[in-house]
């Protein structure tokens, strides 16, 4: 019986990386986690005015100025709060490795 490690890294004519799941799994956690805290931490100061883009936008936050500051500062706080555990997840995926067999390979282009 062949193991994954007889296969070629080679793909569609490129020379490949094998990456485990574990640390995919790893990365797209720590990613998504910094990126949601990246994006609160401005509610979470108040800088950001009053807009239709970005922040919470309830009917609530849009009647006046204090409300906006107040509503998004503590949506900010529990979004950083909330991507806590999602950065530990990630941090597990790299510490523990997954009893799988399964390879991923990618290309640099």
């Amino acid at each position: 019986m062949t193991s994954l490690e007889d296969y070629p890294v080679n793909m569609f004519g490129r020379e490949g990386y094998v990456i485990k799941p574990n640390v995919v799994f790893g990365l797209i956690n720590l990613a998504s986690a910094l990126l949601i805290m990246g994006v609160s931490l401005p509610l979470v100061k108040r800088k950001i005015k009053m807009n239709q883009l970005y922040g919470v936008r309830i009917k609530k936050s849009f009647e006046s100025e204090d409300n906006w500051y107040k509503i998004n500062a503590y949506g900010g706080k529990q979004l950083i709060i909330w991507s806590i555990p999602m950065l530990f997840a990630g941090l597990i995926c790299f510490l523990s490795p997954l009893m799988t067999k399964i390879k991923i390979y990618f290309h640099l282009f």
